[in-house]
């Protein structure tokens, strides 16, 4: 899996957070690690729900960039249904979910309630994965790193691939 793609050194001083500079580079992302995951059934498209913590331009370049038709490739559909904190996910109706927020300590809950489901969740920060996220995007090093939360994704019951395991920094246990 190319990660690497586009450049991704970020300032340090920089909110980890989506931005509308960012939107294209973290769909890019955000693209690769849907294509290296596979659920027990096919998802035909894969669904993907957003936080409400996105603003309109930020959210429709994030959208056009993940739901490009790519030859070979899963599609990926954005979910017009908008998560907020504490709302309990459906895995029926999310079988994604993009914590846009710089906050993760408010989606703990919602964490934990997919723990042993079928989810894929992708935040920012150490933290989310730290909480129970799956994959976190973290660029206080100033360049992108993915990391994963490995017991987190085992509970899930998806397979990873290890070629995008290998590229991730991982974090074995949920605190």
């Amino acid at each position: 899996m190319a990660v690497g793609g586009p450049a991704f050194a970020w300032a340090q001083s920089e909110s980890p957070a989506l931005t509308l500079q960012r939107a294209p580079d973290v769909a890019y992302i955000v693209r690769g690690i849907v294509q290296y995951t596979r659920w027990s059934q096919a998802m035909v498209p894969v669904r993907l729900c957003l936080s409400d913590t996105l603003d309109a331009a930020t959210e429709a370049a994030f959208t056009r960039a993940v739901t490009e038709p790519r030859e070979g490739a899963v599609a990926i559909a954005v979910s017009n249904r908008r998560l907020m904190a504490g709302t309990p996910i459906d895995a029926t109706e999310c079988h994604v979910v993009l914590v846009t927020s710089t906050s993760p300590m408010q989606w703990r809950g919602m964490l934990l309630g997919v723990l042993d489901r079928p989810v894929l969740t992708i935040g920012f920060d150490e933290e989310f994965c730290s909480l129970g996220g799956m994959f976190c995007l973290d660029s206080s090093s100033g360049k992108l790193q993915i990391r994963a939360n490995l017991d987190s994704i085992s509970r899930s019951g998806m397979r990873i691939n290890p070629q995008l395991l290998r590229l991730t920094q991982q974090r074995n246990a949920a605190k």
